[in-house]
């Protein structure tokens, strides 16, 4: 799938090697913004993640820009998704309590919004 809309995924990948991926397609002129957030594994997850945000600057292959985030056997991240509007996204990813309760969801941890880093092409 090729698109312009922003996207997210959930990527298992190291923190240098995942800094270094965004900040090369902003410097390529791929991808306008990017933001992420480091998550610790809840009592059903396996290991630490990040949840990430980026959007494109022109249309962007879903499928070759996974390629792209795998760093090894255990480290990769989820297929790309066209994602929900920031506000939507942040809430979910800080594991706002009253969003969770919406949904019908609990979380064991919670963040802040300083916890969110972001890059911006210049």
């Amino acid at each position: 799938m090729i698109t312009k809309k922003p996207i997210n995924t959930i990527s298992y990948n190291s923190d240098y090697f995942l800094l270094s991926i965004l900040d090369t397609l902003i410097s390529k002129g791929k991808i306008k913004s990017f933001s992420y957030i480091r998550h610790l594994p809840e009592p059903y997850e396996q290991k630490e993640h990040f949840h990430v945000r980026i959007v494109p600057l022109r249309p962007i292959n879903l499928e070759k820009l996974t390629k792209i985030f795998c760093e090894s056997f255990d480290k990769f991240c989820l297929s790309f998704r066209v994602a929900s509007c920031y506000n939507v996204w942040r809430s979910y990813v800080l594991h706002d309590v009253f969003y969770l309760d919406m949904r019908g969801q609990t979380r064991k941890h919670f963040y802040r919004i300083s916890d969110i880093k972001h890059g911006y092409r210049d």
